[in-house]
């Protein structure tokens, strides 16, 4: 057994490390210790939804073209649940398309409706 406090080998009938007192509950054998998982920020996949929705917003927000402003709403909202629940990068990209998609939507309903309202 390896004490995991100092690294000393210790003897299977030895309860505590004769290097530095950790218990022996406190050590481990080498080969029962288990790697832990580290998940790596770097190696997530962005959410596709998430980054089509943004361009969908900002192509209908420059563009003034409703459709792609409910277009890229409807990406958005299902990139935001899907980066929460399937652990994808994009959560920033879901919440500025769904911020850009709801401004194109109020400005192309305004802009359709100002010349009804002149009449």
């Amino acid at each position: 057994m390896v004490c995991q406090n100092c690294g000393t080998n210790i003897d299977e009938n030895q309860n505590f490390c004769p290097n530095c007192g950790a218990a022996k509950a406190d050590c481990s054998n080498t080969s029962e210790t288990t790697e832990q998982k580290v998940t790596d920020p770097t190696s997530q996949a962005w959410s596709k939804k998430a980054i089509t929705g943004f361009v969908l917003s900002l192509i209908g927000l420059i563009v003034a073209a409703l459709p792609c402003g409910i277009t890229g709403l409807v990406f958005s909202s299902i990139a935001l649940t899907q980066t929460a629940n399937k652990n994808l990068k994009g959560k920033g990209l879901a919440i500025s398309g769904l911020v850009i998609s709801l401004i194109d939507v109020v400005f192309g309903f305004v802009n359709i409706m100002t010349p009804f309202y002149y009449l």
